[in-house]
């Protein structure tokens, strides 16, 4: 995935987007056909059977197809500053900015001696995500906090020292049509609790 965005990259200045979404389809497309052609057993259902490393491909294809840099209706100022940004991207770094990580944070374990990672990231589906949970989205980049209508108050509270949703501050709140969803940017003293 790296390897795509690095290409890519290097072409915006170049040549048309169309031309680059589409050698970053057939790229992907390419490598699924030389899989089944030259590596892949016969299964019998007729199905592709990929690899761990190649499950994911698609995926994060069509999750760079949608980044800012390759966008139809990105703005000039946003695509170059994305071409400066991955440019010099590693892998570890450029994967989450291309498909971001989505944490239940609501599922830290709270013990102060506690030496425990972070929870595994989740899809990113509305189907992963409960009204009663706290999420954090990160890419890398920036990082955005969703906290539930029905969150814990108590974890509200532990997470991000204030007692209710309610005290969001306005300017921090991104609401989405048709249901009350609530953004938060990360506080500094957050971030510094939890190191990614």
């Amino acid at each position: 995935m790296s390897f795509f965005l690095h290409a890519a990259a290097s072409e915006v200045p170049t040549a048309p987007l169309s031309k680059i979404r589409e050698q970053v389809t057939t790229l992907c497309i390419n490598i699924l056909h030389s899989y089944r052609k030259y590596c892949a057993t016969v299964s019998s259902s007729g199905q592709l059977i990929l690899p761990e490393a190649l499950k994911l491909l698609p995926l994060y294809t069509l999750a760079l197809l949608k980044s800012t840099g390759l966008r139809t209706d990105g703005q000039i100022d946003s695509r170059s500053f994305w071409i400066n940004y991955v440019s010099p991207l590693s892998t570890p770094l450029a994967i989450p900015l291309v498909y971001p990580r989505l944490i239940a944070i609501h599922e830290l374990d709270t013990e102060e001696n506690d030496d425990s990672l972070i929870p595994p990231s989740i899809p990113l589906s509305s189907e992963q995500i409960s009204d009663n949970g706290i999420y954090l989205l990160e890419n890398g980049e920036d990082c955005l906090i969703y906290v539930g209508n029905s969150a814990d108050p108590s974890a509200i509270c532990q997470l991000l020292g204030i007692s209710s949703v309610e005290e969001i501050p306005a300017q921090l709140k991104i609401m989405q049509k048709g249901r009350s969803i609530r953004f938060v940017s990360t506080p500094s003293f957050f971030t510094s609790t939890l190191s990614l």
